[in-house]
């Protein structure tokens, strides 16, 4: 817990926090509308806003100078973050953006000075401007952390989109190798189908012949030919079954194949749904983590207006005790001044006193006692 402020100090924080809740008060009230119009508005603005920081860098290093203060590390902190914001607002300090963001900051800060105001009029402390100091800390380690969360989210999704990519690839792959597989089959049937007509020409012309020998013979093997024709006919249907049974197998195959194709492409487009799915939670939690992060900026330059309105109280102070002593330097030397020239002049309490009449005798001493006293 921090030591309450004596009365003295108590007076001059409250005095200068009321006047800065004026001043901010008085800046609310005058930003014109027509600042977006004029022309020369923007160059005003800039030479404002840098005469402001550079105020800022020099009461910084003044400060840095002096060396106890336990409040070092959350000035520096709140230097280091402000700088991504003074980039900002120098490139454009005009923007809709940044002029909203001005007139959310300075409601802010007048409303936290409003606060410590009173606790220091109330108690003598400012524990709350502390505690919003470890509150916005807080925050942007949270803020950090959301952020890192993000970035490994993108790599995962990258990861599996290259996964989905490698995967269409061997689908494709496979389906070309199927493809090459049945028409491979299809050139089998046909050359199959074109034997078996050869053949089948083949035994009705051997037939043919047979008859005209076994005619020619008499019916001497006229039984053999038979038997002939009977295993011929046997080959006939065994073929005629064979081929039968391939043309239903590859007809099984391409329906088992057709269906297996469907069932590929359903889950591709549940799998692409699902990501996207994905990828429009990811977008929305980038938003409020930036919405987040600019009120942490807003918070910020908060504070750097409180510690410089801190460091101009000090540095009044000190002008004021330097202008006390050279006052009373001044004060002495002319009341010494005065001394000596009243002395040597006799005037005032070292003019001459004038003897009475008819006392020679006494002046004489007296003038005698006056000479040595003056050579002494």
């Amino acid at each position: 817990m921090e030591a309450a402020l004596n009365s003295v100090d108590k007076v001059c924080v409250s005095s200068v926090l009321e006047d800065c809740i004026d001043q901010l008060i008085i800046l609310g009230k005058t930003i014109p509308a027509s600042l977006y119009t004029d022309p020369f508005s923007a160059k005003v603005v800039q030479d404002d806003i840098a005469a402001i920081f550079e105020e800022q860098e020099r009461l910084l290093a003044l400060d840095s100078g002096s060396g106890g203060d336990p409040k070092k590390n959350v000035k520096r902190d709140i230097k280091a973050t402000t700088q991504l914001v003074r980039k900002g607002i120098m490139q454009n300090p005009l923007a809709n953006d940044n002029m909203k963001k001005i007139q959310q900051d300075r409601t802010h800060v007048e409303t936290v000075l409003s606060d410590c105001l009173e606790e220091i009029l109330r108690t003598g402390t400012f524990e709350g401007l502390t505690d919003s100091v470890v509150t916005e800390q807080v925050a942007k380690a949270k803020v950090a952390e959301v952020i890192e969360r993000e970035d490994d989210c993108k790599q995962r999704v990258k990861t599996l989109q290259k996964q989905i990519v490698e995967i269409n690839r061997l689908r494709e792959k496979e389906l070309e190798e199927r493809s090459e597989m049945i028409a491979h089959l299809k050139d089998q049937i046909q050359e199959l189908k074109a034997k078996t007509q050869m053949e089948a020409k083949f035994v009705k012309k051997s037939c043919t012949l047979s008859v005209t020998e076994q005619q020619k013979m008499n019916q001497m093997s006229e039984q053999d030919l038979e038997k002939e024709i009977q295993e011929l006919n046997k080959k006939i249907a065994e073929e005629s079954r064979c081929n039968y049974l391939i043309e239903e197998f590859l007809r099984n195959h391409t329906m088992k194949l057709s269906g297996l194709q469907e069932e590929w492409n359903q889950k591709s487009d549940t799998e692409v749904a699902r990501k996207r799915h994905e990828l429009d939670t990811l977008k929305m939690n980038r938003s409020q983590v930036l919405e987040a992060y600019s009120k942490l900026i807003h918070k910020f330059q908060e504070y750097e207006a409180v510690i410089e309105d801190e460091k101009r109280r000090q540095d009044a102070i000190k002008r004021k005790k330097l202008e006390n002593a050279r006052q009373l330097a001044s004060v002495i030397k002319i009341a010494t001044w005065w001394r000596r020239t009243m002395e040597r002049l006799k005037i005032g309490p070292f003019k001459k006193k004038k003897g009475k009449k008819g006392k020679g005798k006494g002046k004489g001493k007296g003038k005698g006692k006056g000479k040595k006293g003056k050579k002494k």
